[in-house]
């Protein structure tokens, strides 16, 4: 076994407690690096509140302080970027599901649906899916003049 392994084993608290703030100090890091900034953050703000409440040696401490300061600004423009990424995307979609609702189906669509529900005997309900591609084809319909 590794002697530092063996040391926090059977370690004094205060090397269960330093072993304990690094640990939390290495979980922001990897959770910045595995993309997720607000839990990050979070342990960023733990592993240095620790560090300052349980007096852990200055240069630890410092080091947490340290990488705290340098790592908050940027995970919270990611953040940022992330939330108008999706307030974006909901602002597209929300406008896409309104023109499709605006956008009337051509004749020659509305007579092949019709046609269509005639032949089976029965009411045809459509998907929300085959409705938007039908809309689709039928603007190209009008712009191409057919």
């Amino acid at each position: 076994e590794d002697p530092a392994e063996i040391e926090v084993k059977n370690g004094t608290e205060e090397t269960r407690i330093i072993t304990y703030g690094v640990a939390l100090y290495n979980l922001a890091v990897q959770l910045e690096f595995l993309g997720k900034w607000e839990q990050s953050m979070d342990s960023y703000d733990k592993a240095s509140t620790f560090a300052r409440s349980h007096n852990l040696p200055d240069q630890i401490r410092q080091h947490i302080k340290n990488a705290r300061t340098a790592a908050y600004p940027k995970l919270q423009r990611k953040i940022s970027k992330e939330k108008n990424i999706a307030h974006g995307r909901e602002q597209r979609e929300m406008a896409l599901s309104i023109s499709r609702a605006r956008t009337p189906l051509s004749k020659n669509r509305q007579q092949t649906i019709n046609n269509n529900r005639t032949k089976r005997g029965s009411t045809f309900n459509m998907s929300v899916d085959i409705e938007a591609k039908l809309r689709q084809w039928s603007m190209y319909d009008k712009a191409s003049g057919k």
